[in-house]
């Protein structure tokens, strides 16, 4: 009988241990005097966190919440976040930077995007670099296109092979192959054209459908369809 309890009161005691814990440590106050330190066994601090909320790994000079002395890794298709939105991802072979930016990439790999909602909806498409605001937004599955400026080559969904360099060039591009364009609003609302070039400050602006054209200058062939 007394073996029986004693073993009872070991499981007890057992099941107590292994119940989880909240474990609080109260510091001494809540200014940057006070602080809670892990060193190593030569005394270097590894971590500090203090009274005001400031936390520093391998330092403890701070200027911000977190503080880093050193590289910060992430592991592969992990992410940093602001109020819950991932601002940098590194998913396979691609680099985004912004919010929403490259949000639904699928099996596309070499891809930049930098700038909010930058190539968000890009799933399948290959070595694309789009820097800017929704640069890039619409495009799907196209493939080595460059755009450079807010609304760059927004609508852009299969076109191959473009590249379009400041705000609004080539913004409504869908399916056009081998476009270049270069300055505001250049070849803006050529949708569905080919192999036309567009140097100039709203250069081409009003075409659709524009086909191996070559317009250079401040509105050169504004409204040529």
């Amino acid at each position: 009988m007394k073996k029986l309890l004693l073993l009872c009161a070991l499981i007890v005691t057992i099941t107590s241990v292994a119940v989880p814990q909240s474990i609080i440590a109260t510091l001494g106050g809540n200014s940057s005097t006070d602080y809670y330190d892990i060193v190593d066994n030569t005394g270097t601090i590894l971590f500090r966190l203090t009274g005001e909320g400031q936390a520093g790994f391998g330092t403890t000079t701070f200027s911000d919440a977190l503080n880093v002395n050193g590289g910060i890794n992430l592991a592969l298709n992990n992410s940093v976040k602001i109020n819950g939105e991932a601002v940098l991802r590194e998913p396979s072979q691609n680099l985004f930077v912004g919010t929403f930016t490259g949000k639904y990439i699928g099996g596309g790999n070499y891809n930049v995007f930098l700038g909010r909602a930058a190539g968000q909806n890009n799933t399948e498409g290959n070595s694309n670099t789009f820097l800017g605001y929704v640069a890039g937004f619409y495009n799907t599955e196209a493939e080595k296109n460059t755009f450079i400026g807010s609304f760059c080559g927004k609508s852009n969904e299969t076109g191959n092979y473009n590249t379009f360099v400041g705000a609004q060039a080539g913004r409504d591009n869908v399916s056009g192959v081998g476009n270049s364009g270069l300055g505001y609003g250049a070849g803006t609302n050529n949708e569905t054209g080919d192999a036309n070039v567009f140097i100039g400050d709203n250069a081409g602006y009003n075409g659709t459908d524009l086909e191996y054209n070559v317009f250079v200058g401040y509105s050169a062939g504004k409204n040529a369809t």
